[in-house]
């Protein structure tokens, strides 16, 4: 491993409020990409040392995007390095809106099935969702993360959504099938 960067006494300060402040969303993220708390924990470590090794170079105000960007590209990093195959099945365009209203019973059940039908989708899907729904992220720091355009984020987010509302009745279906 390289030798860190020197800091001057103001930057541990300037890095754990521009940085280590977002360590929630990048275990958040680093676990939907990872699908193993462990390697999750593993792979926001490491970013965390790339960051703080990197953080003189850095020259942003918020620094939440760029720490994503660090935990997306090593995850993708280790996942290939483990010959673990990622799903990249290209989102369905022809996914019907999902705008109906739920009654409360209805969004329990979903709280309940959301976590699973996240686990069922793409990477790519569940990745952008973890970005926008999840953490908040701006279209435009999600495109700076996922190194997209701006116009691919906004159709990705889209279909992404639709797979999910999928997902989540074709989940239901199934509960209810089984008496659940």
């Amino acid at each position: 491993m390289s030798a860190s960067v020197p800091l001057s006494p103001a930057a541990p300060a300037d890095f754990a409020q521009a940085v280590l402040r977002h360590r929630d969303a990048a275990y958040n993220l680093a676990r939907w990409l990872m699908h193993h708390p462990q390697d999750a924990e593993d792979c926001v470590q490491e970013a965390f040392l790339r960051a703080h090794q990197a953080f003189a170079r850095f020259r942003g105000a918020d620094g939440r995007a760029w720490l994503l960007t660090i935990v997306r590209n090593l995850c993708y990093s280790r996942l290939r390095q483990h010959h673990r195959e990622i799903a990249l099945e290209s989102l369905d365009e022809n996914t019907p809106d999902a705008s109906a209203t739920r009654v409360p019973w209805q969004q329990a059940v979903v709280r309940e099935l959301l976590p699973r039908a996240l686990e069922l989708l793409p990477v790519d899907a569940r990745e952008i969702l973890v970005l926008h729904e999840i953490e908040g992220l701006p279209y435009k720091d999600i495109a700076t993360v996922m190194e997209l355009p701006l116009g691919t984020v906004m159709s990705r987010l889209a279909r992404a959504r639709q797979k999910l509302h999928a997902q989540l009745l074709q989940l239901m279906q199934k509960d209810l099938a089984h008496g659940l």
